[in-house]
């Protein structure tokens, strides 16, 4: 008996140092656990089928920590690159994620100049369609991730009617006066701090006929109080001061105008209707800056 008890300690010894070892090495790899961050999908939250990416898009993606500065201090997470490529969105460089958990912010398109996510340029110059993403919550356990983006900007939309009116109906030229045309957009907030405001006016091919012409102008979402629209119709400029409003950012505003060749000038029919974006269908042509279409009637 007493032998017996004296080769069971060892043995229960060894037990315990096999157990113990066991168990540190399960939360050694836990603790220590990573998975890299990718891409599967981006998608815009709308109903336009024109906003889709194409193949060579890029975006910009941050991972914030908790202070809302670098996930794990890493420069990789500050502003990198996401192209698509083959259907396969591609990260610039590697992010990898451990326990912690972080926020992903991303935004379009990318800006190699962009330093802070609270300040990317907006302008309404290029007619460019900004979005930014949704956040989204990353770590080991979740580093597969699908972009939902939304617009950052405001959609205008002008629908003409050529109804009484007996010239040819080309229209070359479109102006929106007293507007803010430039800002800082933050992803974290959705906030655009304007920085620039004037005219803006644009060059292109469109062509009334017997049903309404819709044409459409991306613009800082902003309210409405002293803005003008001027149309170039067969080399003629016609006004019209629009109604008090806003235009909100990720929606459409239409306002359906008709041509008074008297006055030179436009009115228009109906009310003005804010819709989300995409919802009042396509529109027509595509706008190009460059035009001289002249100062506000």
């Amino acid at each position: 008996m007493k032998k017996n008890r004296i080769l069971l300690l060892p043995i229960l010894g060894m037990l315990s140092v096999v157990c113990c070892f066991v168990s540190c090495g399960d939360d050694e790899t836990t603790s220590t656990k990573s998975s890299v961050l990718s891409i599967n999908r981006a998608e815009v939250l709308t109903r336009s089928s024109k906003d889709t990416f194409a193949q060579g898009d890029e975006i910009g993606i941050f991972v914030l920590g908790e202070n809302g500065d670098k996930y794990n201090d890493c420069p990789c997470c500050w502003n990198n690159k996401v192209t698509l490529l083959d259907n396969v969105w591609n990260v610039e460089k590697n992010i990898y994620l451990n326990s912690k958990s972080g926020t992903l912010r991303a935004y379009f398109p990318y800006d190699a100049e962009v330093e802070t996510p609270g300040q990317i340029t907006v302008e309404s110059a290029t007619q460019t369609d900004y979005l930014y993403s949704r956040p989204i919550t990353v770590n080991a356990e979740n580093p597969v991730v699908t972009l939902q983006m939304q617009h950052a900007l405001a959609l205008v939309k002008l629908v003409i009617s050529k109804e009484g009116y007996l010239g040819e109906g080309k229209i070359s030229g479109v102006s929106l006066q007293g507007i803010n045309t430039e800002g800082m957009l933050n992803i974290s907030t959705g906030e655009i701090a304007i920085s620039k405001t004037g005219n803006e006016s644009y060059k292109g091919e469109f062509l009334l006929g017997a049903f309404p012409l819709t044409i459409g102008i991306i613009a800082l979402p902003q309210g409405v109080t002293s803005t003008t629209v001027l149309l170039l119709i067969d080399g003629e400029r016609y006004g019209y001061k629009l109604p008090e409003g806003i235009w909100e950012q990720g929606k459409e505003t239409t306002y359906t105008l008709g041509i008074n060749t008297v006055g030179k000038k436009l009115f228009e029919l109906g009310n003005s209707s804010i819709d989300e974006w995409g919802t009042g269908g396509s529109y027509e042509g595509d706008l190009a800056p460059g035009i001289d279409i002249g100062t506000e009637i």
